[in-house]
C-alpha cells in the first residue's frame, strides 16, 4: 500500500531528525482539495505525534493548522483532527491545547473533542 509506505518514510525521516520538514510537508497537504489526501496527511501526522511526541513533533504549528480541519466537509478529516488533538492532550496537557486550539472551535466540536479526551 502506497500510503503505508509514505507514512513509513515520513516516520524514518522524523527518526533522522527531520521532523520539521515532515511537519511542513504534511501541513501543506492539509490544504489539498481532495479529502483523501487531507486524511492521509492527518493520519501520518497522527502516527508521528503518537510515536515521537510533542518533544519531537512541534505542537504549535500542527495545532495552529487544525482549526479549519474541524469545519471540513469530510467527516474523516474532522475525526483525524480530533484524534491528533487528543494525542497532543496526552503529551502536553489540556491547558496548552486549550490555549492553542480549543478556544477556536465551535461549541459542538469542542464538546466532541472533550468527550474523546475523556474516553482516552
Amino acid at each position: 500500500n502506497t500510503l503505508k509506505l509514505v507514512t513509513e518514510c515520513c516516520i524514518q525521516i522524523v527518526e533522522l531528525e527531520g521532523s520539521e520538514s515532515v511537519t511542513n510537508g504534511l501541513l501543506k497537504a492539509l490544504g489539498h482539495k481532495v479529502p483523501k489526501v487531507v486524511v492521509a496527511a492527518l493520519d501520518t501526522l497522527y502516527e508521528c505525534v503518537s510515536g515521537f511526541g510533542a518533544g519531537v513533533m512541534a505542537a504549535k504549528p500542527i495545532l495552529k493548522a487544525l482549526p479549519p480541519m474541524f469545519d471540513h466537509k469530510d467527516k474523516n478529516v474532522r475525526e483525524k483532527a480530533k484524534d491528533i488533538t487528543v494525542e497532543f492532550v496526552g503529551w502536553i496537557g489540556l491547558p496548552v491545547v486549550s490555549s492553542l486550539l480549543l478556544e477556536k472551535m465551535s461549541d459542538a466540536m469542542k464538546a466532541d473533542v472533550q468527550k474523546k479526551i475523556e474516553e482516552s
